[in-house]
């Protein structure tokens, strides 16, 4: 079963969910709390930056699936499967982290009727984490529309084009000194070119990349760039956090180029190089199961990292080099477990992971 599938994809997506985690440990323990110019934060700021590229890698491999061509689906089957599932995992993780978040507040002061109305504003909102599920639904509901895009190819390049400049690239400008920003920020505040805002150009990405013809020329480029961009972002953020004496999030959205220039190399080196790989049948079967708990584990995993900090193991672990990838790896695992036996009910396995 599992030789069936492209399970160079399935592995990536594991690799991407654990460093979905790195990026919330790391921010959790040193980044939220540590001075910025400490060596604790600059450490944790290397793997959360390290990271990032995480959520592009999802939303590739979601494109690749969905706007394949080869692949038949309807609006009926797309909310049915696909919504419906993400739609009810969403209430009941978000369910269960605002009655955590409700208990607390109550063991700390007592109960109070004002903390409904923030209950139930939490559950609407879901955890900080739990903003991806409001938006690949946004995505899935206009699939159809997609997939009309993708079907004309020099359509789909022109869509991408523009997408990357006025998701990606722009907002890395708008960084810049008020001379140069301030212009640009007009500009585009005027034309309101909401068509190919979002993670949209991203999710039409994966699938352009997932067949187009890559030249090892192209290749080498694409890697260069990825590390240069991670290195850049890395250093640039750091810098600017000490010199603002607090964390730098101007480089960090999602969609900038700098971090879509390191997915992409992640993307391009899986799909020409780990496709190659010939894995053995058992390492197939794992990584199958870890792949279809990746979506549980996205939900559960800050409950672990909640878990771990009120131990106080990072302090238990010297420093953020020790301390991240370690509590990293034993959140992932103990997420992963919890999420294959949370499988093994039918209506958690098909609605809530």
């Amino acid at each position: 079963m599992a030789g069936k599938r492209l399970v160079h994809y399935d592995l990536v997506r594991i690799i991407a969910m654990f460093a979905v985690i790195v990026v919330h440990t790391s921010g959790t323990l040193y980044r939220a709390t540590a001075p910025v110019s400490s060596f604790n934060w600059q450490v944790s700021n290397i793997y959360s930056t390290s990271g990032k590229f995480s959520i592009c890698i999802f939303m590739m491999v979601s494109g690749m699936l969905f706007l394949n061509p080869k692949k038949s689906i309807t609006i009926k089957a797309m909310y049915r499967k696909n919504i419906l599932r993400i739609a009810s995992g969403f209430i009941f993780w978000s369910l269960a982290y605002a009655l955590f978040g409700l208990w607390v507040k109550v063991q700390m002061n007592g109960y109070s009727n004002a903390y409904m109305h923030s209950f139930f504003i939490d559950v609407v909102n879901g955890n900080y984490h739990m903003w991806f599920c409001y938006m690949i639904i946004g995505i899935y509901m206009i699939v159809p529309f997609l997939r009309l895009i993708s079907g004309d190819e020099n359509l789909m390049k022109y869509f991408l084009i523009l997408s990357i400049i006025f998701v990606s690239t722009i907002p890395v400008l708008q960084q810049l000194p008020d001379a140069i920003s301030e212009p640009i920020t007009i500009v585009i505040t005027q034309l309101r070119l909401n068509f190919v805002l979002g993670w949209v150009g991203i999710f039409m990405l994966g699938y352009y990349l997932s067949y187009c013809n890559i030249s090892k020329k192209a290749e080498i480029i694409s890697y260069i760039l990825g590390i240069l961009s991670l290195i850049w972002t890395i250093v640039l953020n750091g810098l600017l956090s000490i010199r603002n004496n607090q964390s730098y999030e101007g480089l960090y959205e999602l969609t900038n180029i700098n971090i879509l220039l390191t997915a992409v190399a992640v993307f391009i080196y899986f799909r020409l190089h780990v496709s190659k790989v010939d894995f053995s049948e058992r390492f197939q079967k794992l990584t199958l199961i870890l792949s279809e708990c990746t979506f549980g584990v996205y939900f559960v995993h800050v409950f672990i990292i909640i878990i771990f900090q009120q131990l106080a193991l990072a302090q238990k672990l010297y420093n953020a080099v020790i301390a991240v990838p370690v509590l990293s790896a034993g959140v992932f695992i103990v997420s992963a477990i919890i999420i294959y036996y949370f499988r093994k009910i039918p209506f958690a396995r098909d609605y809530l992971t």
